[in-house]
């Protein structure tokens, strides 16, 4: 495989796994996600890291899943989610996926048969000496 099926591999897995992470999931199922991620993460083999894209929208999930997990003493939880932050391995974004405008656009080919097309030559079979003469 090479390195890039390697980063395009990273990034699919961490983009599914992150869908484990967020509502409407139960607590362990998101905590499970967690684990999930941060074992996905720290496994990677490419170099940089591909990092974990937290959209703006999930960062309040985030941040209430924080809170339940203290409150609930999940300090293993706890741990894991402020170590992914402290290794920077999220990338904070507006969107969950990326936007961006079509560069360059391809030439729309049509295929039209010949018996479609327009013979040049029409008009001149059309336009004739008596034709022009004004009568």
């Amino acid at each position: 495989m090479s390195g890039c099926e390697r980063r395009i591999f990273s990034r699919l897995a961490l983009i599914t796994a992150f869908y484990y992470f967020l509502p409407p999931y139960s607590f362990q199922i998101r905590a499970g996600g967690l684990y999930l991620l941060y074992g996905l993460y720290h496994t990677q083999l490419v170099t940089p890291r591909e990092r974990i894209t937290l959209a703006l929208k999930d960062w309040e999930n985030t941040m209430s899943f924080l809170q339940d997990a203290l409150s609930s003493d999940h300090h293993d939880v706890v741990y894991i989610l402020w170590k992914l932050f402290r290794q920077k391995a999220f990338c904070f974004a507006a969107t969950p996926k990326p936007l961006s405008f079509q560069v360059k656009r391809k030439p729309q080919i049509h295929n039209v048969l010949d018996e479609f097309r327009d013979q040049p030559v029409r008009v001149g079979g059309l336009v004739t000496m008596e034709t022009l003469q004004v009568g």
